[in-house]
């Protein structure tokens, strides 16, 4: 069963607040991570939330982009690149960002520069 969706008055505030309390304890931010798992699965999104659930997931590159002049640790960082990945279309590169620490980072560069 489907059950309605409130809209909020501030959908912006609510899913950056999400945002950043995912951030604090895992880098996955939950929308970017149901997105992941969607084309990993190939689970279609129904008709009736297709509009509100794209909509929805548009609004994540602004809402990292409104958290530019906070200061980011590298979960928050991971969180955020994360969020811009999987809103644009790039799942796959969305879920390797979830992993790419600073020393993951450094190794990852290390290794393509060998090449």
């Amino acid at each position: 069963m489907v059950y309605p969706v409130e809209r909020s008055r501030a959908p912006g505030r609510c899913l950056f607040g999400l945002l950043r309390r995912r951030a604090a304890r895992h880098p996955r931010p939950l929308p970017a991570w149901v997105e992941i798992c969607r084309h990993k699965k190939q689970v279609p999104i129904p008709s009736d939330l297709d509009e509100p659930y794209f909509a929805a997931l548009a609004q994540l590159p602004s809402l990292v982009a409104a958290a530019g002049p906070k200061e980011w640790d590298e979960n928050f960082l991971a969180c955020a690149l994360t969020a811009i990945a999987a809103a644009k279309g790039f799942p796959a590169v969305a879920e390797a960002v979830q992993e790419l620490t600073p020393l993951v980072a450094a190794e990852f560069l290390e290794w393509l520069r060998a090449r």
